[in-house]
Protein backbone atom coordinates (compact mmCIF):
# COMPACT_ATOMS: atom_id res chain seq x y z
CA UNK A 1 0.00 0.00 0.00
CA UNK A 2 2.83 2.32 0.40
CA UNK A 3 2.49 5.02 -2.51
CA UNK A 4 5.10 7.57 -1.56
CA UNK A 5 7.32 9.07 0.78
CA UNK A 6 7.97 12.66 1.08
CA UNK A 7 11.27 13.86 1.96
CA UNK A 8 11.10 17.19 3.23
CA UNK A 9 13.95 20.18 2.63
CA UNK A 10 14.22 23.69 3.43
CA UNK A 11 15.22 24.30 -0.38
CA UNK A 12 14.68 22.13 -3.37
CA UNK A 13 17.26 22.58 -5.14
CA UNK A 14 19.64 21.80 -2.37
CA UNK A 15 17.60 18.53 -1.34
CA UNK A 16 17.51 17.95 -5.25
CA UNK A 17 21.84 18.15 -5.19
CA UNK A 18 21.77 15.98 -1.51
CA UNK A 19 19.87 12.87 -2.99
CA UNK A 20 22.15 12.97 -5.83
CA UNK A 21 25.06 12.91 -3.73
CA UNK A 22 23.81 10.03 -1.73
CA UNK A 23 22.28 8.08 -4.62
CA UNK A 24 23.75 9.11 -7.70
CA UNK A 25 20.51 9.32 -9.15
CA UNK A 26 19.29 13.15 -10.04
CA UNK A 27 15.43 13.90 -9.43
CA UNK A 28 13.27 15.55 -11.91
CA UNK A 29 10.97 18.64 -10.90
CA UNK A 30 7.35 17.45 -10.45
CA UNK A 31 5.83 21.13 -10.10
CA UNK A 32 3.79 23.04 -8.09
CA UNK A 33 0.84 22.33 -5.70
CA UNK A 34 -1.20 25.57 -6.23
CA UNK A 35 -2.83 26.87 -2.86
CA UNK A 36 -0.29 24.44 -0.88
CA UNK A 37 2.92 26.57 -1.03
CA UNK A 38 4.86 23.88 -1.97
CA UNK A 39 6.97 22.27 -5.06
CA UNK A 40 8.40 19.37 -5.49
CA UNK A 41 11.26 16.69 -7.19
CA UNK A 42 10.93 12.91 -8.06
CA UNK A 43 12.10 9.51 -8.01
CA UNK A 44 11.10 6.28 -8.71
CA UNK A 45 11.04 3.68 -6.42
CA UNK A 46 9.94 0.91 -8.41
CA UNK A 47 6.51 0.14 -9.13
CA UNK A 48 3.64 2.48 -7.86
CA UNK A 49 6.31 3.95 -5.52
CA UNK A 50 8.01 7.16 -5.78
CA UNK A 51 10.32 9.72 -3.82
CA UNK A 52 9.08 13.14 -3.42
CA UNK A 53 11.33 15.77 -2.39
CA UNK A 54 8.92 18.24 -1.43
CA UNK A 55 10.16 22.10 -0.28
CA UNK A 56 8.34 25.24 -0.14
CA UNK A 57 7.38 27.41 -3.14
CA UNK A 58 9.21 30.82 -3.03
CA UNK A 59 6.34 31.87 -5.25
CA UNK A 60 3.88 31.11 -2.89
CA UNK A 61 4.84 33.24 -0.02
CA UNK A 62 2.26 33.39 3.36
CA UNK A 63 0.59 30.12 2.52
CA UNK A 64 0.82 27.39 5.62
CA UNK A 65 3.88 25.32 6.11
CA UNK A 66 2.25 22.24 7.96
CA UNK A 67 5.50 20.12 7.29
CA UNK A 68 7.48 22.84 9.00
CA UNK A 69 9.67 22.57 6.05
CA UNK A 70 11.12 26.20 6.82
CA UNK A 71 12.88 24.93 10.07
CA UNK A 72 14.42 21.97 8.50
CA UNK A 73 18.28 22.53 8.93
CA UNK A 74 19.16 18.71 6.73
CA UNK A 75 16.79 16.45 4.96
CA UNK A 76 13.86 15.03 6.35
CA UNK A 77 11.15 12.57 6.53
CA UNK A 78 7.82 14.39 7.16
CA UNK A 79 5.25 12.46 6.26
CA UNK A 80 4.11 9.38 3.33
CA UNK A 81 0.84 8.38 1.59
CA UNK A 82 -0.27 4.90 1.54
CA UNK A 83 -3.09 4.03 -1.80
CA UNK A 84 -6.30 1.87 -0.27
CA UNK A 85 -7.68 1.23 -3.92
CA UNK A 86 -11.10 2.38 -4.01
CA UNK A 87 -10.75 5.59 -1.41
CA UNK A 88 -14.45 6.17 -1.69
CA UNK A 89 -14.40 2.25 -0.22
CA UNK A 90 -11.72 2.92 2.11
CA UNK A 91 -13.46 5.82 3.62
CA UNK A 92 -16.66 3.91 4.49
CA UNK A 93 -14.45 1.31 5.74
CA UNK A 94 -13.09 3.24 8.14
CA UNK A 95 -15.94 5.78 9.08
CA UNK A 96 -17.54 2.01 10.24
CA UNK A 97 -14.46 1.35 12.40
CA UNK A 98 -14.94 5.11 14.07
CA UNK A 99 -11.87 6.38 12.95
CA UNK A 100 -11.94 10.01 12.20
CA UNK A 101 -10.91 11.68 8.99
CA UNK A 102 -11.26 14.26 6.69
CA UNK A 103 -12.09 13.59 2.73
CA UNK A 104 -12.22 12.22 0.47
CA UNK A 105 -10.30 15.78 -0.78
CA UNK A 106 -9.38 16.38 -4.83
CA UNK A 107 -6.09 17.69 -5.19
CA UNK A 108 -3.81 18.48 -8.40
CA UNK A 109 -0.67 19.80 -9.45
CA UNK A 110 0.46 21.06 -12.71
CA UNK A 111 4.04 18.87 -14.25
CA UNK A 112 6.01 21.26 -16.44
CA UNK A 113 4.90 19.67 -19.12
CA UNK A 114 1.47 21.04 -18.61
CA UNK A 115 -0.17 17.63 -17.80
CA UNK A 116 -2.64 18.25 -14.58
CA UNK A 117 -2.22 14.99 -12.02
CA UNK A 118 -5.53 14.85 -10.20
CA UNK A 119 -5.97 12.34 -6.96
CA UNK A 120 -8.40 12.14 -4.01
CA UNK A 121 -6.82 12.19 -0.10
CA UNK A 122 -8.11 11.15 3.19
CA UNK A 123 -6.73 12.53 6.29
CA UNK A 124 -6.66 10.77 9.35
CA UNK A 125 -7.79 13.23 12.08
CA UNK A 126 -4.87 11.88 14.26
CA UNK A 127 -1.88 10.81 13.16
CA UNK A 128 0.37 10.53 15.50
CA UNK A 129 2.90 12.84 14.96
CA UNK A 130 2.98 12.14 11.51
CA UNK A 131 3.63 8.08 11.94
CA UNK A 132 0.70 7.58 10.44
CA UNK A 133 -0.07 8.21 6.44
CA UNK A 134 -2.73 10.40 4.66
CA UNK A 135 -4.12 7.74 1.58
CA UNK A 136 -4.22 8.79 -1.77
CA UNK A 137 -6.04 7.59 -4.99
CA UNK A 138 -4.84 9.05 -8.45
CA UNK A 139 -7.49 9.54 -10.80
CA UNK A 140 -7.58 7.12 -13.53
CA UNK A 141 -6.53 9.61 -16.13
CA UNK A 142 -4.05 10.65 -14.26
CA UNK A 143 -0.31 9.05 -14.88
CA UNK A 144 1.52 7.52 -11.49
CA UNK A 145 4.20 9.83 -10.70
CA UNK A 146 6.57 6.36 -10.44
CA UNK A 147 5.70 5.50 -14.12
CA UNK A 148 8.20 7.98 -15.32
CA UNK A 149 10.28 9.77 -12.67
CA UNK A 150 13.88 8.67 -13.04
CA UNK A 151 14.55 5.01 -12.47
CA UNK A 152 17.54 3.48 -10.69
CA UNK A 153 16.98 3.88 -6.52
CA UNK A 154 15.10 1.94 -4.21
CA UNK A 155 13.87 1.77 -1.18
CA UNK A 156 15.60 -0.67 0.91
CA UNK A 157 14.31 -0.48 4.34
CA UNK A 158 11.24 1.75 5.87
CA UNK A 159 9.63 1.44 9.60
CA UNK A 160 8.54 2.93 11.82
CA UNK A 161 9.49 3.57 15.50
CA UNK A 162 7.71 4.24 19.18
CA UNK A 163 7.49 3.74 22.61
CA UNK A 164 4.40 1.92 22.62
CA UNK A 165 4.89 -0.15 19.38
CA UNK A 166 2.47 -2.37 20.41
CA UNK A 167 -0.49 0.05 20.14
CA UNK A 168 0.81 1.36 16.85
CA UNK A 169 1.34 -2.36 15.35
CA UNK A 170 -2.56 -2.56 15.96
CA UNK A 171 -3.39 1.04 14.99
CA UNK A 172 -1.35 -0.37 11.51
CA UNK A 173 -3.25 -3.30 11.29
CA UNK A 174 -6.59 -1.62 11.72
CA UNK A 175 -6.07 0.92 9.20
CA UNK A 176 -4.62 -2.07 6.96
CA UNK A 177 -0.82 -1.06 6.73
CA UNK A 178 1.95 -3.62 6.30
CA UNK A 179 4.24 -1.69 7.90
CA UNK A 180 7.21 -2.87 9.99
CA UNK A 181 6.91 -1.11 13.92
CA UNK A 182 9.98 -1.47 15.72
CA UNK A 183 10.68 -0.34 19.41
CA UNK A 184 12.28 2.90 20.36
CA UNK A 185 12.29 5.74 23.25
CA UNK A 186 10.87 8.28 21.09
CA UNK A 187 8.79 8.05 17.65
CA UNK A 188 10.04 8.18 14.22
CA UNK A 189 9.92 7.61 11.02
CA UNK A 190 12.96 5.49 9.32
CA UNK A 191 13.79 5.17 5.79
CA UNK A 192 17.08 3.33 3.82
CA UNK A 193 17.22 4.79 0.15
CA UNK A 194 19.93 3.45 -2.36
CA UNK A 195 20.57 4.29 -5.97
CA UNK A 196 23.81 3.41 -8.28
CA UNK A 197 26.51 5.62 -5.86
CA UNK A 198 25.17 4.81 -2.42
CA UNK A 199 22.56 5.09 0.16
CA UNK A 200 21.35 7.13 2.66
CA UNK A 201 19.20 6.66 5.62
CA UNK A 202 16.60 9.87 6.50
CA UNK A 203 14.31 9.94 9.79
CA UNK A 204 11.56 12.43 10.96
CA UNK A 205 12.10 15.12 13.17
CA UNK A 206 13.64 15.26 15.98
CA UNK A 207 16.30 12.97 15.04
CA UNK A 208 16.76 10.36 18.04
CA UNK A 209 19.20 8.33 19.56
CA UNK A 210 17.11 5.91 20.37
CA UNK A 211 17.59 3.00 17.71
CA UNK A 212 21.31 2.72 17.95
CA UNK A 213 22.15 -1.05 18.53
CA UNK A 214 25.57 0.12 21.24
CA UNK A 215 22.60 1.52 23.74
CA UNK A 216 21.63 -1.19 25.47
CA UNK A 217 18.40 -0.18 26.93
CA UNK A 218 17.22 0.00 23.40
CA UNK A 219 14.18 -2.46 23.13
CA UNK A 220 14.30 -5.31 20.59
CA UNK A 221 13.19 -5.50 16.74
CA UNK A 222 9.89 -6.73 16.99
CA UNK A 223 6.77 -7.09 14.72
CA UNK A 224 3.64 -7.23 17.24
CA UNK A 225 0.10 -8.49 16.71
CA UNK A 226 -2.70 -7.04 17.61
CA UNK A 227 -4.85 -9.78 17.14
CA UNK A 228 -5.66 -13.21 18.20
CA UNK A 229 -6.85 -16.40 16.12
CA UNK A 230 -9.99 -17.52 16.58
CA UNK A 231 -11.24 -13.94 18.65
CA UNK A 232 -13.51 -11.30 17.63
CA UNK A 233 -13.69 -12.68 14.36
CA UNK A 234 -10.47 -13.43 13.40
CA UNK A 235 -10.31 -16.83 11.47
CA UNK A 236 -8.42 -19.68 12.08
CA UNK A 237 -4.37 -20.33 10.69
CA UNK A 238 -4.38 -22.81 8.13
CA UNK A 239 -0.86 -24.15 7.49
CA UNK A 240 -0.05 -24.14 3.75
CA UNK A 241 3.54 -25.65 4.05
CA UNK A 242 4.53 -27.04 7.09
CA UNK A 243 7.08 -29.66 7.45
CA UNK A 244 7.70 -31.88 10.51
CA UNK A 245 10.47 -31.15 12.29
CA UNK A 246 13.39 -32.91 12.57
CA UNK A 247 13.67 -35.66 15.05
CA UNK A 248 16.31 -35.13 18.40
CA UNK A 249 18.42 -38.04 17.73
CA UNK A 250 19.10 -38.81 21.39
CA UNK A 251 15.16 -38.42 22.13
CA UNK A 252 15.05 -41.24 19.43
CA UNK A 253 17.61 -43.30 20.89
CA UNK A 254 15.67 -43.43 24.26
CA UNK A 255 12.14 -43.88 22.74
CA UNK A 256 11.12 -40.45 24.04
CA UNK A 257 7.96 -38.91 22.32
CA UNK A 258 5.96 -35.83 23.42
CA UNK A 259 4.44 -31.92 22.26
CA UNK A 260 5.99 -28.89 22.34
CA UNK A 261 3.40 -25.68 22.57
CA UNK A 262 4.41 -22.75 20.92
CA UNK A 263 3.26 -19.08 20.39
CA UNK A 264 4.11 -17.28 17.25
CA UNK A 265 3.11 -13.99 14.94
CA UNK A 266 1.03 -15.30 11.17
CA UNK A 267 2.43 -12.11 9.14
CA UNK A 268 0.99 -10.91 6.50
CA UNK A 269 2.63 -12.85 4.38
CA UNK A 270 2.04 -16.19 5.91
CA UNK A 271 5.21 -15.93 7.51
CA UNK A 272 6.15 -16.97 10.81
CA UNK A 273 7.61 -14.41 13.33
CA UNK A 274 8.26 -14.02 17.27
CA UNK A 275 8.28 -17.47 18.25
CA UNK A 276 8.60 -18.38 21.91
CA UNK A 277 8.34 -21.73 23.38
CA UNK A 278 5.08 -21.91 26.07
CA UNK A 279 5.44 -25.47 26.98
CA UNK A 280 9.00 -27.75 26.28
CA UNK A 281 10.28 -30.49 26.71
CA UNK A 282 14.23 -30.24 26.32
CA UNK A 283 16.58 -32.67 24.90
CA UNK A 284 16.52 -30.74 21.86
CA UNK A 285 13.00 -30.85 20.74
CA UNK A 286 11.93 -27.12 21.68
CA UNK A 287 14.78 -26.38 19.29
CA UNK A 288 14.05 -28.35 16.27
CA UNK A 289 10.31 -27.45 16.98
CA UNK A 290 11.45 -23.73 16.58
CA UNK A 291 13.72 -24.22 14.14
CA UNK A 292 10.71 -26.58 11.90
CA UNK A 293 8.23 -23.75 12.67
CA UNK A 294 10.44 -20.94 11.44
CA UNK A 295 9.93 -22.19 7.94
CA UNK A 296 6.39 -23.00 8.53
CA UNK A 297 3.83 -20.98 5.82
CA UNK A 298 -0.04 -20.30 6.65
CA UNK A 299 -2.24 -18.82 4.60
CA UNK A 300 -2.92 -15.12 5.44
CA UNK A 301 -5.40 -13.98 7.97
CA UNK A 302 -8.02 -11.42 7.17
CA UNK A 303 -8.56 -8.70 9.84
CA UNK A 304 -11.53 -6.31 10.12
CA UNK A 305 -10.65 -4.17 7.10
CA UNK A 306 -10.55 -7.21 4.75
CA UNK A 307 -6.60 -6.90 4.39
CA UNK A 308 -4.09 -10.02 5.80
CA UNK A 309 -2.88 -8.68 9.36
CA UNK A 310 -0.55 -10.30 11.71
CA UNK A 311 -1.75 -12.81 13.88
CA UNK A 312 -0.73 -14.29 17.28
CA UNK A 313 -1.68 -17.61 17.43
CA UNK A 314 -0.78 -20.77 19.38
CA UNK A 315 0.64 -24.44 17.18
CA UNK A 316 1.45 -27.29 18.59
CA UNK A 317 4.33 -29.59 17.25
CA UNK A 318 4.38 -33.64 17.69
CA UNK A 319 7.17 -35.59 17.30
CA UNK A 320 5.76 -39.22 17.48
CA UNK A 321 8.66 -41.89 17.20
CA UNK A 322 8.31 -43.14 13.09
CA UNK A 323 8.36 -39.44 12.13
CA UNK A 324 11.62 -37.84 10.19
Amino acid sequence: MLDHILLGVKDLDTGIAFVEQKTGMRAAIGGVHPGRGTRNALLSLGERCYLEIIARDPEQAGTPDPYGLERLDEPRLVTWAAHPGNIEEYARKLREAGIAFDGPSPGSRKRPDGRVLEWKTVVLEENRGGLLPFFIEWSAGSLHPSVDAPQGCRLERFEAAAPDHDELARTFAVLGLDVSVIGAYEPQLQAAFAGPRGEFVAVSPPAAPSLLTQNPRTPPRTVLSPYHAGQNGIGLPKCVSCPPPEYPQAARTKHIEGEVVLELVILPNGRTSDIRVVRGLGMGFDEAAVKAVSHWKFKPIKGPMGNPVPVQTVVEVVFRLGSP
